[in-house]
């Protein structure tokens, strides 16, 4: 599995503070990620393999009417032959987002990207009703604050709540950046269904570095800790 983002889990560093983004336009960076991506996965079938690769899209790119026609004219230009390869992600959508805008963003997505993601802030509570949208995948980011005692603390409970929520729900948990090995475990133990973060999956330069990592493996390098 392959992040095509260049930011793999945040476009704005103040965003699980202020859970805004006011006048906040990431197009250019949100077309570089396409761009990338078809490349990647153009590279990978030339040379006889297959990865899955991941894009990202700002939610206010979708949000923004003009912005959001500029980057689908973009995105729907994707080869047919690539199409099962792509994963979608609606980034950094803001609390209070409407069910039903949500599942028109998927929608967008959905002709390029079969399965699509959608993260939400770490302390959005409207988690009832997220299999509507028709994502495959809510997610979650951690932030620096899981290097605290307190934040270590805040986050299993979060963690928790999330697995809760989702439960039940057609729609799968995941949870990116996760270093602290606590909340690593913490999180496999409440149901989480993909976990990412560089300390246990290091980044490659591209989709022929990616390789297969099962539990097993996760697991001893726990014990090895």
């Amino acid at each position: 599995y392959h992040e095509g983002n260049v930011h793999p889990y945040g476009y704005d560093g103040n965003w699980d503070r202020t859970q805004n983004h006011s006048s906040a336009d990431y197009l250019a960076l949100d077309l570089a990620i396409v761009r990338r991506v078809n490349e990647e996965a153009e590279r990978c079938l030339a040379g006889g393999q297959r990865c899955l690769l991941n894009y990202s899209v700002h939610a206010t790119t979708l949000q923004n009417r003009q912005r959001r026609q500029v980057y689908l004219n973009h995105l729907y230009a994707t080869p047919e032959r690539l199409r099962p390869y792509l994963v979608g992600r609606v980034a950094e959508i803001e609390p209070g987002t409407p069910i039903v805008t949500m599942a028109e963003w998927v929608y967008l997505l959905r002709p390029v990207s079969g399965r699509v993601t959608i993260q939400l802030h770490e302390n959005d509570r409207a988690l009832t009703g997220l299999d509507a949208t028709g994502a495959f995948t809510v997610s979650f980011v951690l932030s620096a604050r899981q290097h605290t005692s307190e934040g270590r603390e805040a986050y299993k409970r979060n963690i928790q709540r999330w697995a809760t929520a989702v439960r039940g729900q057609r729609i799968r948990l995941r949870i990116d950046n996760v270093i602290d090995k606590d909340l690593l475990t913490w999180a496999l133990s409440c149901g989480a269904d993909t976990l990412t973060g560089t300390r246990y999956w290091p980044a490659v330069r591209g989709p022929a570095g990616v390789c297969i990592y099962t539990r097993a493996q996760l697991e001893a390098k726990l014990r090895a800790l």
